[in-house]
């Protein structure tokens, strides 16, 4: 994918090309949310599950702190340097990503069946 009329191999090409990481399956346009070992990049920084910041850690240290606390790390930036990776539980973050989702789907539907007039005389 070409921007700005840069030519194929630019910076700029490797920036738009690289910036989407491709869905999760074929049938999905979400991206990807990469968890524990599916996080390759090292080093990272990393934020506690209380918000504190660990600092810049190797992929090793990173998992090993998520491992001592009994959650996963998730990649909540992937495009940032160093890639930002957060400590908390997985699978609550995708039910609440799942839930806010349908609460937000709802509420598009349910303006979208209203209609707004304005008062005249």
């Amino acid at each position: 994918m070409r921007i700005w009329g840069g030519q194929p191999g630019s910076v700029f090409t490797l920036i738009k090309e690289t910036a989407h990481l491709p869905p999760l399956d074929n049938n999905s346009k979400a991206p990807r949310t990469r968890v524990n070992r599916q996080i390759r990049i090292s080093p990272v920084r990393v934020i506690a599950d209380n918000g504190d910041q660990l600092g810049v850690l190797t992929i090793d240290e990173a998992l090993a702190a998520a491992h001592e606390r009994g959650l996963d790390l998730v990649e909540v930036a992937p495009l940032a340097r160093p890639p930002v990776v957060k400590i908390m539980d997985y699978g609550k973050f995708k039910f609440e990503q799942a839930k806010s989702t349908t609460t937000t789907s709802i509420s598009r539907r349910a303006t979208r069946g209203s209609s707004w007039r304005t008062a005249t005389r």
